[in-house]
């Protein structure tokens, strides 16, 4: 099993330098960065993960289209690519990705304090585009849902989706409604 190692943030979201293994910063509650990257196509479709039963955190709960952490010394955007391509098999266009903002969210789990910036990512494609047959260790299954649908499931505190902050997922629904 490989190491992977994640770069420390500090609490207003800059990096210190440090580099800790992802498993040291998970237990420890150090804050760190993961991008966040919504796929969506034009019939108000977009794309959602069921992450793995084998997952530390939720597993087998539905996800964002791909979320992943942030190597250290990798920047944002090959993260994007990086984890867009092990989670979904879609190979990222540079030009096409929309950044939508820097959310914080904690969450906390048995043994493991989740403190993240979500370097959050918006990207368009057409659903042919995309194998939902797709699947890895990470994955269990991809599946395209309505805008309105995950509304509906956050409206009503569905546990179908991981985390509490509506405000996130709203705001990045938003930003997806308008940009179809």
């Amino acid at each position: 099993m490989h190491k992977e190692y994640i770069e420390e943030y500090t609490s207003d979201g800059k990096p210190t330098g440090k580099k800790f293994l992802k498993s040291e910063i998970h237990r420890k509650g150090i804050i760190h960065s993961t991008i966040h990257l919504w796929i969506f196509c034009n019939k108000n479709k977009i794309l959602i993960q069921k992450r793995s039963k084998s997952k530390e955190i939720n597993p087998g709960i539905w996800d964002v289209s791909v979320a992943g952490h942030i190597k250290y010394g990798e920047n944002f955007i090959n993260a994007v690519i990086r984890e867009s391509k092990e989670e979904t098999g879609v190979k990222i266009q540079k030009e096409k990705l929309k950044k939508v903002g820097v959310f914080y969210t904690e969450e906390f789990y048995t043994n493991v304090t989740d403190r993240e910036f979500h370097h959050t990512y918006i990207y368009k494609i057409n659903s042919n585009e995309i194998d939902l047959d797709f699947n890895n260790n990470e994955v269990e299954e991809l599946q395209f849902i309505s805008l309105d649908n995950m509304k509906d499931l956050l409206q009503n505190n569905s546990k179908f989706f991981i985390g509490s902050n509506k405000s996130y997922y709203n705001s990045v629904i938003a930003k997806i409604e308008s940009s179809i």
